[in-house]
């Protein structure tokens, strides 16, 4: 059996040194690489619409953000170059920040069996109309994951087959996980509180 990889990050040293579950694992993926292969002559991106959002106190995972607009291509991309290779979308989840935002994160966490890594990306919709394009083109599993997301945060994924509520019931009332939800008093006569 081959040995799990040495860890290329040193550890963290002296008083300012960021503590080891807020750096990369040996596991994930270059963000600088990332960057360059959306980017790439031919690639679905320019550099400049591009962010890399590194490890640190506020999140325990980096991120590249990626224009909401190209994210099929973005991840078909992902899929099929050799050095991504990501096969698997593992979670797509949305994110409310804070009520006073203006958007929702959309992020994708990705993984490639065949290179051994791990990526996140993490797309921008404004919450007044939160839309993107579905990728269950790119991966059959986007659909019960944008479903969820769809259900919780109310974001509708043009082109999804089968967009509807997956956990709540059809009939529900808002979306339970923006910041803004006030969860209701009674459903169908039921108390709720």
């Amino acid at each position: 059996m081959a040995s799990d990889p040495k860890p290329t990050t040193p550890e963290p040293k002296g008083a300012a040194a960021v503590p080891r579950h807020w750096l990369p694992s040996p596991w994930d993926h270059s963000l600088e690489k990332l960057k360059a292969t959306l980017s790439s002559p031919g690639g679905p991106c320019d550099a400049n619409d591009l962010k890399i959002v590194p490890w640190g106190a506020k999140q325990c995972e980096g991120y590249i953000d990626v224009p909401a607009a190209k994210i099929a291509d973005i991840c078909k991309v992902l899929r099929d170059d050799p050095d991504c290779r990501y096969e698997i979308v593992m979670c797509i989840s949305g994110v409310d920040y804070s009520k006073e935002d203006d958007k929702l994160a959309i992020i994708y966490h990705l993984l490639s069996v065949a290179n051994n890594q791990r990526a996140q990306i993490r797309a921008w919709v404004p919450k007044a109309a939160p839309e993107i394009d579905t990728v269950e083109g790119v991966w059959a599993a986007a659909n019960w994951h944008e479903r969820e997301t769809y259900d919780f945060f109310g974001v509708v994924f043009r082109g999804h087959s089968d967009l509807r509520r997956i956990l709540c019931p059809e009939d529900w009332v808002g979306f339970p996980l923006l910041k803004d939800y006030e969860f209701p008093k009674e459903y169908h006569g039921i108390s709720c509180v």
